[in-house]
């Protein structure tokens, strides 16, 4: 089988009302996570956290490459136990992807750029001429300021004083 985008939708619990903050790190962990599956390239959550059944709730979004949607499911699970992260449901959505929406996975995308590249020798630094010879280069500095110069201070230049 041909490998296809999906979107899976999670609804993630969250133990009383969530700040902004509490919702960056539940995001920081899921891409964390999200890391170590090279098939789902993209986590995001959406906030404001909504009161259901007794519990505040997230909804995320996983972008998943896989053979089909049972497939997408189980790897975007891994992610939510890899997080540490209670979930009431993971599902497909009923949103259809084209390819070209999503991108290609880590593996196969590094895998492409490398066949891409062709390999071309670096050529060795040259050394400079007074580093052979044992001596320090030469730098070059900005003329010095008279003390009289460093003294006067002349006003912008749009904005001089009238007499």
């Amino acid at each position: 089988m041909s490998r296809k985008p999906f979107e899976i939708v999670a609804e993630c619990e969250m133990a009383g009302f969530p700040s902004g903050a509490d919702i960056e790190r539940l995001m920081a962990r899921l891409d964390q996570a999200r890391s170590g599956q090279p098939d789902v390239v993209k986590a995001t959550v959406t906030p404001p956290a909504v009161y259901r059944d007794g519990r505040y709730v997230l909804d995320a979004r996983f972008l998943v490459w896989a053979d089909d949607a049972t497939g997408a499911t189980n790897a975007v699970e891994e992610v939510l136990r890899a997080a540490e992260v209670t979930c009431r449901f993971v599902t497909p959505s009923g949103r259809a992807l084209a390819e070209s929406e999503v991108p290609k996975p880590r593996a196969s995308r590094a895998a492409a750029a490398k066949s891409a590249r062709p390999s071309v020798p670096k050529k060795a630094a040259r050394p400079k001429a007074a580093a052979k010879r044992g001596k320090p280069a030469k730098t070059t500095r900005a003329p010095a300021r008279s003390k009289r110069a460093a003294k006067t201070r002349r006003p912008a230049a749009g904005k001089r004083r009238s007499r």
